[in-house]
């Protein structure tokens, strides 16, 4: 390698970009600020590739015609997380709950509908929280019992009518159950024979 002829340039910079031009040559592992300065134009000179950024996007999963997505304010959250966490077998706690409301269990002089044997599918379990989980399962764990929790508590109030806004009652719930499980069963082909003389 030739050794050019070296000559003294004077550049104005302020602080800010003096000092950031002393971190990039100090990093730069050039010899000098003369070949520093000689990389920064090759660089500029040479054709470019292209700079691609990638840009993260969270998209909001569509929700199933039978899901629902609540958002809720701190007060909610407050109430109903605590609920869920207030015992450490909240969930088994709820689960004996729904196992009593079989039919068998119906008390003498109950005249709801709570017992009633088409109800008995409508309830959502809760799951346990157990200490395997990572955090993350235990999180989903607790989102889930909220919700079931929700639900639980709003078909209980409904079929027991304390919900007066609706024209949903037990007996319309209890057709409307009955007409699913008719509609889910196959269809049974009449076969007419005809008798041949």
């Amino acid at each position: 390698m030739t050794m050019a002829k070296q000559v003294n340039t004077n550049l104005r910079m302020s602080q800010d970009t003096k000092e950031y031009f002393d971190q990039l040559f100090d990093g730069s592992g050039a010899s000098s600020k003369g070949e520093f300065i000689t990389m920064l134009l090759d660089r500029y000179n040479s054709p470019q590739e292209p700079i691609t950024i990638e840009k993260v996007v969270e998209v909001e999963r569509r929700h199933e015609y039978n899901e629902i997505a609540v958002k809720l304010s701190p007060a909610q959250l407050f109430a109903l997380r605590n609920t869920v966490l207030s015992m450490s077998d909240f969930a088994q706690k709820q689960n004996e709950v729904i196992d009593s409301l079989a039919s068998f269990n119906k008390p003498f002089l109950y005249f709801g509908s709570l017992f009633e044997p088409e109800f008995q599918s409508l309830w959502v379990r809760n799951r346990v929280i157990t200490n395997q989980m990572t955090t993350e399962e235990k999180e989903s764990v607790i989102k889930f019992n909220m919700s079931a929790f929700l639900i639980n508590m709003f078909l209980t109030n409904l079929i027991e009518g304390r919900i007066s806004e609706t024209l949903v009652t037990a007996e319309t719930l209890k057709s409307f159950i009955a007409k699913q499980i008719a509609d889910s069963k196959p269809k049974t082909a009449t076969v007419e024979y005809q008798q041949f003389k």
